[in-house]
């Protein structure tokens, strides 16, 4: 039956072991995932950056999370030390305590010992002595010896009647000391089996107070080691710096050009007002004129937005940029299509944009439509080529400054980005 509960108990200890370990593996994996969501969205905020600086930044970012853990470990490692310490030092003032109570019952017991003895001396030397200080007597001499006077006798009498009175009185006492003893040397005993147990136990605790701080000094070391990666990672990135404002300016004179073709080819959709109408009724035939449905998403499934359309804080100069399109997530080389019918206006690299195919839409119900698809790894299609709504254009990929494969998707209303996702 012991057998049964102990194995009982050791059942439900493996799995409250098993459940905490179970715990420890979905908080690792929500903090991986959330991590993971994190570097996403760094690496979508640095669309637009070289790729030296954006690596920097990841580097950095990366750094400050590992100084973060770090930092969390130490404060874990300090709390288990300060514990230790304070069981240890409980632990140790017990142990004071018991082993002064036990020396405190030894030398009480030593000294009733002593006193028993010499009172057990006593008494023999009371019924051995004569009553005036004659070395020895017998029973026999005491009562018939011929030379003892009738006096004396009588005074031998009495002086054997008080000494058998002190006799009775000292054993009674010897005894009572002895039954004190007894109880004392249990209690001396037993406090001696307690403080060896709490010798063990502190040893124990001192053991894992030394563990405690082994831990604490490595959570230290790794925090400053943490910290010296983040200064280096921090003075990298200042030093990478210098080539932001090339990158901007690059970008913006790259946006200033898009935005004068794409007036450029607003301006051709208004002098090509026929070809414009026909396109318009097509697609008001196909898919309701202007409406949302007209354009088409440029990847054959669900879509997961990485990065949407908007301002957003640039995670270096910390003021809002406007993101003109929006990151769909696409592996490298997978298939983009054409969102509308159109005729394809160029192929070509655009400098952080990277390979970019841009078609127009042309004129539908008077609204002038064009759409571009960038960081392609290559094309499908030719400049001035004809294409229907879903039709193959091009190869996802990461060229331009991004820091990964992905669709950017631009959606372009009489020469003014719009949201995409509001389209399709």
């Amino acid at each position: 039956m012991a057998t049964a509960a102990v194995a009982a108990v050791a059942l439900v200890g493996g799995v409250g072991e098993d459940a905490a370990a179970e715990g420890k593996r979905d908080e690792e994996v929500a903090r991986a995932q959330r991590a993971g969501e994190r570097a996403d969205e760094a690496r979508s905020q640095l669309e637009g950056v070289n790729a030296d600086l954006a690596e920097a930044v990841l580097h950095l970012q990366q750094v400050k999370g590992e100084v973060a853990s770090a930092q969390e470990a130490l404060a874990a490692a300090e709390s288990r030390l300060a514990d230790s310490e304070r069981t240890r030092a409980a632990s140790a003032a017990q142990l004071r305590a018991v082993e002064g109570e036990a020396q405190r019952l030894r030398e009480a017991v030593a000294a009733d010992e002593a006193a028993e003895e010499s009172e057990r001396r006593g008494i023999a030397a009371l019924v051995q002595q004569r009553y005036r200080g004659e070395a020895s007597f017998s029973a026999l001499s005491f009562l018939f010896d011929s030379d003892v006077t009738t006096s004396q006798l009588t005074d031998r009498v009495e002086a054997a009647a008080t000494a058998a009175q002190i006799r009775d009185r000292e054993i009674r006492a010897v005894q009572a000391r002895l039954a004190s003893l007894r109880v004392k040397k249990r209690r001396e005993e037993a406090m001696t089996l307690r403080a060896r147990d709490l010798r063990a136990l502190a040893d124990e605790q001192v053991a894992a107070a030394e563990k405690a701080k082994r831990e604490r000094s490595d959570a230290v070391d790794a925090v400053k080691a943490a910290q010296v990666k983040a200064e280096a990672a921090q003075a990298d990135l200042e030093a990478k710096k210098g080539t932001l404002a090339a990158d901007l300016e690059q970008a913006e004179a790259e946006q200033r050009a898009a935005t004068a073709e794409i007036a450029r080819i607003d301006e051709e959709n208004r002098r090509r007002a026929q070809e414009a109408a026909r396109l318009a009724q097509q697609a008001q035939q196909n898919a309701g004129g202007g409406s949302r449905s007209m354009f088409a998403s440029p990847l054959r499934h669900a879509l997961h937005v990485t990065s949407p359309y908007g301002y957003r804080i640039h995670p270096i100069l910390g003021y809002r940029k406007l993101h003109m399109g929006v990151d769909l997530a696409s592996p490298c080389g997978e298939s983009q299509f054409a969102s509308l019918g159109g005729q394809v206006v160029s192929t070509q690299y655009e400098g952080s944009g990277g390979n970019t195919v841009t078609i127009n839409h042309g004129l539908i119900n008077g609204v002038s439509w064009v759409t571009k698809y960038r960081h392609m790894t290559r094309f499908a299609v030719s400049p001035g080529q004809k294409v229907n709504q879903g039709q193959l254009i091009g190869y996802s990929g990461a060229t331009g400054a991004v820091t990964g494969c992905h669709v950017h998707f631009e959606i372009w209303k009489n020469g003014v980005t719009i949201d995409p996702m509001g389209m399709l």
